[in-house]
């Protein structure tokens, strides 16, 4: 039996997944991809930046339902700047 991811991790996984799928560029940084390079931090956390375009925010709901809170028109505002 595999030991289970922390939560962190495992909702990065679940978004950078997603991402992958609709082919959204993105970049993973935080204490997660430091420790990977072998720079281990005390925090655990992800940070993903996200090249998110206008076109992309509608997929990404669909793909992330109920899993995770979107919201469209904020997202729509802020995508392509």
């Amino acid at each position: 039996m595999s030991p289970e991811l922390p939560e962190a991790l495992a909702v990065a996984l679940r978004v950078i997944t997603s991402l992958e799928k609709l082919g959204i560029e993105y970049h993973l940084g935080g204490s997660f991809a430091s420790s990977i390079h072998g720079v281990p931090r005390q925090t655990q956390n992800v940070d993903l930046v996200v090249d998110l375009r206008s076109e992309h925010v509608e997929p990404l709901e669909r793909e992330l339902p109920s899993d995770f809170y979107v919201d469209t028109s904020r997202a729509r505002e802020q995508a392509d700047r």
